[in-house]
């Protein structure tokens, strides 16, 4: 595992983590381990700013990796003992390694899919020179299950996707083109036909920078805002816009999963997702509303105010679908965040229907819920209140507590 950082810092680790950086390592900033005990062990200390480049864990194994900046050759010394490490090597990191910048992590035998914040501006940066912008003044503005990277002399902002998140990337091109031409205002790329721009170790998408005028929106323009998205489908949806798939983040998040989550927890999971997935096409096929674009994850925090009226925001879940589908997260507002039920109910008077009277809603609902108990379980390490979050989320989705969910 390569381990970098971008100014020289102090670090800690156990015996078991000995290691000498050589002269070359030192001018690159890096450091190889050679199991995740070593990794596990790191302790963060003094503001160090660390993140994963590449782990590769394997027997008698040589693992290249391209980067922007050039290929760098790992050879794992020996494979991790995950048996031996107490408490569990994911406890660990999440006790550790909360500062890291982790996309993802795979617990178990196999590599490593992780995104760092240094490495997520360099893309970025990159990005914008292959397009013919400025890079200058490139800083993170966000971190979640994908690094938004601002680039100010652009007018720009990057989103930058792990190197498997490929799918993810067209999904958010082909709806951007789609909306573009039509009445509802979406967030907007740059250079749209040479998106997304695909490096071995990032996917990045750029888009206009927006001046955002911050004042609530009222529930009930929310409403007529995803009516306009929904209406836009009447002249037909394009063959370029992929099928709505609620289950693809969930599946990713469970299959990583590893010795941190209790097995038991892991499995109830997969029962529900077998259960939903099964019954999920047969109830969608029914929805009184029709199939039409949605956006796949509705809310008011993926609207912003701009000059130019409301925008959508975040179109990585968008694609062709049941209409309800854009309602639903409104109605788990009401029962699973506190929202007043009276913003529900002004949300779907704006839209002109109630969801409540078909009776496929609840289990659009369900499906809905266990995506976001994945997302936080997939972001608990980030920090001790997702980490809470997820918790909550996680025992109150598989029936043994009610509380409130916070995060969103």
């Amino acid at each position: 595992m390569s381990i970098c950082h971008r100014r020289k810092r102090s670090f800690i680790s156990s015996d078991d983590a000995r290691s000498v950086l050589s002269s070359t390592e030192a001018e690159r900033g890096t450091r190889t381990l050679t199991s995740l005990r070593e990794w596990s062990c790191l302790s963060y200390v003094d503001g160090l700013e660390l993140g994963v480049e590449d782990v590769h864990h394997g027997k008698n194994e040589t693992v290249s990796r391209s980067t922007v900046g050039g290929t760098r050759t790992l050879t794992p010394l020996r494979e991790p003992d995950f048996e031996s490490c107490a408490p569990s090597a994911n406890q660990l990191l999440i006790n550790n390694l909360q500062s890291f910048d982790l996309q993802m992590c795979k617990c178990g035998h196999g590599p490593y899919r992780l995104m760092l914040g240094s490495r997520a501006v360099e893309l970025a940066a990159a990005a914008a020179r292959d397009v013919g912008l400025s890079s200058e003044g490139a800083t993170i503005h966000r971190r979640l299950t994908s690094v938004h990277v601002e680039l100010p002399a652009a007018g720009v902002m990057a989103r930058v996707e792990p190197a498997d998140a490929l799918a993810v990337a067209q999904r958010q091109v082909e709806m951007a083109r789609f909306l573009a031409t039509k009445a509802v205002r979406a967030a907007r790329l740059v250079v749209p036909d040479r998106q997304p721009l695909i490096y071995p170790d990032g996917i990045v998408t750029l888009w206009k920078s927006l001046v955002i005028v911050e004042r609530p929106i009222a529930p009930a323009l929310l409403g007529r805002l995803a009516r306009r998205l929904h209406e836009v489908s009447a002249a037909g949806i394009p063959d370029e816009i992929p099928d709505l798939d609620p289950f693809f983040r969930v599946r990713r998040v469970l299959d990583r999963l590893g010795p941190g989550m209790p097995p038991e927890g892991i499995g109830k999971l997969r029962d529900e997702l077998d259960r939903l997935t099964r019954s999920w096409q047969e109830t969608i096929a029914n929805d009184p509303l029709g199939t039409v674009v949605v956006h796949g994850d509705f809310h008011k925090a993926n609207v912003v105010v701009t000059a130019h009226g409301l925008t959508l925001l975040d179109l990585e879940d968008a694609g062709r679908g049941p209409a309800t589908w854009d309602l639903v997260p409104h109605l788990v507002g009401a029962r699973r965040y506190g929202t007043p039920p009276a913003e529900c109910r002004s949300f779907c008077e704006g839209y002109g229907v109630d969801p409540l009277t078909w009776d496929g809603t609840e289990l659009l609902c369900r499906v809905y819920e266990l995506h976001l108990t994945c997302w936080a379980v997939a972001l608990r390490h980030t920090s001790p209140e997702m980490a809470g979050e997820a918790e909550v989320r996680l025992s109150s989705f598989l029936g043994s507590t009610d509380r409130r969910w916070t995060l969103r």
